[in-house]
């Protein structure tokens, strides 16, 4: 049971609410790594992830501003993919080694939530319905060179990125008991990022207990909607 107060502190609304919630997750992993016996080293990751969400809330309404009892019912849920799967390889090459890295990941979340109001008084009923699914991604590729120099140790790595959000919504409401397509900005939109780095890193033992390490490092990032 709810009450709904004014600011007055006077009752406007009695509300017996029920509601139910039922959320499914799964998931599946896995990895690989194999140590050749040049010393080349194979690292393999993934994996893939659902998650499914029903919210179904009935309410009772009555003792509104205009006393006409009515009942809400509300749905909403969701249908929620994603994956991602890694890679990396280390080699020897020339004076240092060499290891390249590769990533992906990718996710769907398709959502929806319906409302409907009827009224005891047999007045058409009111409502909308809002849909929207939301694909977003990201793409990883990273090189790292390491070679002995200086008396120290060179680590010089290069990183290329895109990300990406894209949207698609709609919203329908109750006309005379059918739900009609309402159009309204920001429906649709989607963003992109592309993004650079390149990083140069020296370190050199000083002292037993004593590291040196100097990083220097520049990113261009471009965003765009």
């Amino acid at each position: 049971p709810e009450l709904v107060f004014d600011g007055a502190g006077a009752l406007i609304d009695t509300r017996e609410e029920q509601r139910t919630e039922n959320t499914d997750q799964f998931g599946l992993s896995g990895s690989f790594t194999r140590v050749a016996d040049n010393g080349n080293v194979l690292n393999l990751t993934g994996e893939v992830n659902g998650f499914i969400r029903r919210e179904d809330e009935t309410s009772e309404r009555s003792g509104s501003i205009n006393s006409i009892d009515r009942v809400r019912d509300f749905r909403s849920g969701e249908d929620e993919f994603n994956f991602e799967v890694g890679a990396d390889y280390q080699f020897a090459l020339g004076p240092g080694r060499l290891k390249v890295i590769g990533y992906h990941r990718y996710e769907d979340s398709p959502t929806f939530s319906t409302s409907v109001t009827s009224f005891s008084d047999g007045s058409d009923p009111s409502g909308s319905r809002f849909t929207r699914d939301a694909d977003e991604g990201e793409t990883i590729a990273r090189a790292e060179y390491s070679f002995p120099a200086l008396g120290g140790d060179l680590l010089i790595a290069g990183e290329g990125v895109r990300n990406f959000l894209d949207i698609n919504s709609a919203l329908d409401v109750l006309d005379a008991g059918d739900f009609v397509p309402v159009d309204f900005d920001g429906a649709t939109a989607r963003v992109d990022e592309d993004r650079a780095e390149l990083q140069a890193t020296y370190s050199r033992p000083l002292a037993s207990n004593l590291q040196f390490q100097l990083s220097v490092a520049g990113e261009y990032s471009r965003i765009s909607q």
